[in-house]
């Protein structure tokens, strides 16, 4: 899905802005959601007890990630 565009230039209020949004979503992972998706990738590999000893959080932390980010 794009932006229609009627010929090059064109813009209309705002809507450089709008276009930009996705590139900055990107931009703004925090390091906390980072140490989150590791910590969930780790679970998969290494099982819970393991993932809690290495991230230092309890298991219901760890399955409160991992459905959030599924």
């Amino acid at each position: 899905m794009g932006i229609y565009v009627p010929f090059p230039g064109f813009c209309l209020r705002g809507c450089r802005k709008v276009y930009s949004m996705p590139w900055k979503a990107v931009e703004m992972v925090t390091e906390k959601a980072k140490r989150k998706a590791k910590a969930v990738d780790f679970l998969e590999k290494y099982g819970v007890k393991l993932t809690m000893e290495a991230f230092g959080v309890s298991k219901s932390s760890i399955y409160l990630w991992r459905k959030k980010l599924k």
